[in-house]
């Protein structure tokens, strides 16, 4: 699971382009899980390839989604990925994400990903009805914008066509300070006055 989540924390991707719905999925020439295929390994870490999702209905492109090598850190999808794959068998068009049960590798599916997450938020004493495996779409897009990531950067890493991907976005108290400080420093004193003279003018108009 650490490969999985590593993906889909830094991927931004929605459930049904990371792991099957249900293992009928796989007879599906329209199901857009992940393959050992749509992974391409380079110098500076991953590229997924995505041929259908949910604004690629007729495979009319490729989105191409990068993910980085992160030296040294626990959380890099790229080291997680290549322990993962090492000694997992996998043929190049199988279900990239899969388990060993009772000596055979079966794919993970969706319900069973949600069912994870949800306990091990449950050992970490949270509330499991406020996550799902859309927390890791929903998390790392906060995250990203947080650290002030491009909107053109999260549109394109998120597949999102539309500013829809801003109803994703939770910040915390902490995080609108931080952004409210940042704005503020970079008022001028021409600005501060103008805001001053308008206000009074509010004060006293009211």
């Amino acid at each position: 699971m650490r490969a999985l989540f590593s993906v889909a924390f830094l991927s931004f991707l929605r459930i049904s382009n990371l792991v099957l719905k249900m293992l009928v999925d796989t007879r599906d020439p329209k199901a857009c899980y992940l393959r050992p295929s749509s992974v391409t390994f380079t110098a500076q870490g991953v590229i997924l390839c995505i041929t259908h999702s949910k604004t690629i209905q007729f495979r009319q492109q490729t989105l191409e989604i990068p993910l980085p090598l992160i030296r040294g850190s626990p959380l890099c999808p790229i080291t997680a990925l290549k322990q993962y794959l090492a000694p997992t068998p996998l043929s190049s068009q199988s279900p990239l994400f899969v388990s060993k049960s009772r000596g055979t590798y079966l794919p993970i599916l969706a319900h069973q990903c949600n069912a994870f997450i949800k306990a091990s938020i449950t050992a970490l004493s949270l509330d499991p009805t406020k996550y799902s495996s859309h927390s890791f779409c929903r998390g790392g897009a906060t995250f990203a914008f947080c650290c002030n990531a491009p909107t053109a950067f999260l549109k394109a890493q998120g597949d999102w066509k539309s500013d829809a991907y801003l109803v994703y976005l939770t910040l915390s108290n902490e995080s609108k300070l931080k952004i409210l400080n940042s704005i503020t420093t970079r008022l001028s004193p021409h600005s501060l006055l103008l805001i001053h003279h308008f206000s009074s003018l509010w004060v006293w108009g009211s």
